[in-house]
């Protein structure tokens, strides 16, 4: 048992060290499930934004991006060693483990969003929040 435990954890990391893995090919997560930050931006003066709200706005900005920027590019990065896992047969536990890690990294990327919306609804009136909404759910409807 053992044997075979470090015989899939050998292969596991050869695949995860695996020159296909680290390619700089393009990586398309999909659209996010929810994106209202570009809608603020665009909307921001028409808001009529208090001090307030635009310093906790700016904060989340000066902060939040590159984190979900980072976030994006370790789900690239697991996607990329997913792909060549299965393109190749890795062995069962290692492809496993991919798929775990790859959904982990998904759901992060959802909670992130997630938090940007609960911060828009707890500092903007629901009039501004709701005139956000509309608009991303127009551009969504095109």
């Amino acid at each position: 048992m053992k044997l075979r435990q470090l015989a899939a954890g050998s292969v596991l990391a050869l695949v995860l060290a695996s020159p296909f893995a680290a390619t700089a090919e393009q990586c398309d997560l999909g659209e996010p499930v929810i994106n209202l930050m570009p809608h603020l931006q665009a909307m921001r003066a028409e808001l009529g934004l208090s001090e307030q709200q635009s310093q906790v706005i700016d904060a989340w900005l000066a902060e939040a991006p590159a984190r979900r920027n980072a976030m994006e590019a370790e789900a690239c990065e697991v996607r990329a060693k997913l792909r060549e896992a299965l393109l190749y047969r890795a062995p069962r536990i290692a492809r496993e483990h991919l798929k775990r890690e790859m959904a982990y990294k998904d759901t992060r990327l959802i909670e992130i969003r997630s938090l940007c919306a609960r911060m828009l609804h707890s500092t903007l009136t629901p009039e501004q929040y709701k005139a956000v909404v509309g608009r991303y759910l127009a551009s969504r409807s095109r």
